[in-house]
């Protein structure tokens, strides 16, 4: 049902995604874009409407980038009366430096100032410089074309396992050509990097993921013990709130091509984080006896204030958002520039992979823990209820409107996650049915008469009289010894939970508990087994797939003309500015094809080759060699 939701939405929305192809494998110095508009009206009759030319640039743009954030900090933090020209705001840096004593002095070494950042930006002007002259390889070609139609006829024939040689590029390149993502979820400056780079990048933020994952065990262990289960509940709910900004952070440190893979990461990492947090290190922290205790130290007393604090805690700080209100009502109101104004307004982040985890973490904690606590269910259906309103009331009301990225993340959570939490519910289930009653106590007949007597049992909360218990003991008392029940324990995991694991004459279950768990082992096993296969099979199944369409043509379907939506101009986003940088010149790019447009300033004031010409001592208007360092846009509109 869902994939089928899926496919009638990407239908109904038409986006330059529908009309275009990415090419992974151009030669390094095809940058003439008639070339590839040859090529393919030569080989399939095609119009090309746009093609997007992109060259190894990315370190380029993260300096010009770094360059426009250092600008905008010294233009807000200077006086309205002083001139943001060079030789001005030099003149300026000049008197400052002079003006400062010891301690300021001492202290600009850690914090940093208009000084320093000016001195920064010197530098960055310097190394852009020497840069600008290199010469750039092409490393990936966008192409738009006019009809859908056209676009699905070229994947068919070159987005195959063995490829045609009557469509090779100069008649010897076999173009490795896909479906690419939408144009706000490309990361330009992320494109140009191999498997193994994006491997290598994501071993130390997963790293550091793991370690954060046993620390925050051992303090939630720690809080349980010198507090209680409801304190540590809330440091569980806290944990897994501040948790996903330290995972943007450490993504910040991974190489991903297009938005859809970063949020893929910070989906694992938050997933596998509020996992353990949540469920896992419930189960690792108490002892295997209080499971169905009544006692505060009880799994069932910390699933149910779990539950309660997710319910209250973390929707709680979502409605109320005083980060998102403070820049808003205050920060906003006494910015020093309209485009810092308009960054604060622009409201919070939104993170798609932590909203998934966050519906996750609860449905799995309600899963694995129904057997032995049914009521988990009806409240993880209500929690995800008022989850599912208060999202809504954020999305339109406080959130900024997030990048367009494709369904990686839903088919993860439908395809894997959500069936092997099944499985892992029904696996969990049998050995909870098979541990009951969590005592470690077996029935024996040997009697010990040292025990015959009255006995004083005191109360545990309360030293009054009538708080103290008298039981006596005598031949008719049933005597227990002691017997491993735990079947999780290191050295005696039994898989599956069966009846027959239970060590002669250390038998706890009862009959009917022998034959339940007998059925309920074998089903769990087999159950579990299955929906492994399945999301195996799943799994090599995209790792093998051709290409293969999604939805129909009709003839209602517009050209890529008609739509006026963003095609795929390179660009770089910025924490301090509200519009992305252009990383190819704008003269000639049409205002609908942008997909944004400034109140404030002309796309000339974004474009970042117009930073690279002043560098190089160029005007604005014409070309230079600064040109020849920026990837290429050209758009051919169809005749009317």
């Amino acid at each position: 049902y869902l994939r089928k939701e899926e496919i009638k939405f990407d239908t109904d929305k038409q986006t330059a995604q529908d009309y275009s192809i990415v090419i992974h494998n151009p030669p390094i110095d095809a940058k003439d874009p008639e070339e590839w508009n040859t090529f393919f009206e030569q080989k399939f009759d095609a119009h090309l409407t746009c093609c997007t030319i992109l060259v190894d640039n990315e370190v380029l743009l993260k300096k010009l980038l770094r360059r426009r954030d250092l600008l905008l900090k010294i233009q807000e933090e200077l006086d309205p009366s002083i001139s943001t020209k060079n030789d001005d705001v030099a003149e300026h840096v000049s008197q400052m430096k002079k003006d400062r004593n010891c301690l300021q002095r001492a202290l600009s070494k850690v914090f940093s100032g208009i000084p320093e950042w000016h001195t920064a930006v010197s530098k960055l002007e310097n190394e852009i410089h020497e840069m600008l002259v290199d010469e750039r390889d092409v490393i990936k070609v966008f192409i738009t074309f006019e009809t859908e139609e056209i676009q699905r006829k070229v994947l068919f024939a070159l987005a195959k396992s063995t490829p045609d040689e009557h469509y090779c590029f100069r008649k010897e390149l076999c173009l490795k050509v896909e479906e690419p993502a939408e144009p706000s979820a490309v990361r330009w400056d992320n494109l140009n990097e191999s498997s193994s780079q994006i491997a290598l990048s994501l071993i130390l933020p997963f790293a550091i993921t793991v370690g954060s994952i046993i620390a925050a065990t051992s303090f939630v262990k720690y809080i349980r013990e010198v507090a209680n289960s409801s304190y540590a509940a809330v440091v569980v709910s806290l944990l897994n709130v501040t948790f996903p900004q330290a995972a943007k952070f450490l993504t910040k440190f991974e190489v991903h091509g297009y938005e859809g893979g970063k949020q893929t990461s910070l989906y694992v990492k938050i997933s596998f984080f509020r996992l353990m947090n949540t469920v896992v290190a419930l189960f690792l922290v108490t002892p295997f006896t209080s499971t169905i205790t009544s006692g505060d130290g009880s799994i069932l007393n910390s699933v149910s204030a779990i539950f309660v604090s997710e319910l209250v805690t973390i929707n709680l700080i979502q409605i109320l958002d005083v980060v998102g209100k403070f820049k808003r009502h205050y920060a906003a109101p006494r910015a020093a520039t309209q485009e810092t104004m308009n960054t604060l307004l622009s409201g919070s982040e939104v993170i798609i992979a932590e909203r998934y985890t966050n519906m996750t973490k609860i449905l799995i904690l309600a899963l694995l823990y129904s057997s032995i606590y049914p009521a988990a269910l009806f409240i993880c259906s209500f929690a995800l209820f008022l989850n599912f309103y208060i999202d809504r009331f954020s999305l339109m009301r406080s959130w900024r409107p997030p990048p367009k990225i494709d369904s990686t993340i839903s088919q993860i959570n439908r395809r894997y996650v959500l069936p092997l939490s099944v499985g892992a519910m029904a696996v969990v289930s049998s050995y909870c049915w098979a541990h009951f009653q969590f005592d470690n106590l077996c029935p024996t007949d040997e009697v010990d008469q040292n025990y015959f007597g009255e006995w004083v049992i005191p109360s545990e909360t309360s030293s009054i009289d009538t708080d103290i218990m008298y039981h006596e003991i005598n031949e008719t008392t049933q005597f227990y010894k002691f017997c491993q029940q735990n079947m999780f324990r290191a050295g005696y995991l039994r898989i599956p939970a069966l009846p027959s694991y239970q060590p002669d004459g250390l038998e706890w279950m009862s009959n009917d508990q022998e034959r339940l768990t007998l059925i309920f082992g074998w089903i769990s096993l087999a159950m579990f087994v299955s929906i492994m296969i399945v999301c195996l099979t799943l799994f090599i199944m995209k790792l093998t797939k051709t290409y293969k369409p999604r939805g129909g043509i009709d003839d209602e379907k517009k050209s890529f003309s008609s739509l006026r939506t963003p095609a795929y101009i390179p660009s770089v986003e910025s924490s301090i500015i509200p519009y992305p940088l252009v990383a190819c010149p704008v003269s000639d790019i049409s205002e609908e094809l942008f997909g944004w447009r400034s109140l404030y300033h002309s796309y000339d004031h974004y474009d970042l080759t117009i930073d690279a010409r002043r560098i190089m001592g160029r005007e604005e208007s014409g070309t230079s060699k600064a040109d020849s360092a920026f990837s290429t846009f050209s758009h051919w509109p169809p005749p009317v």
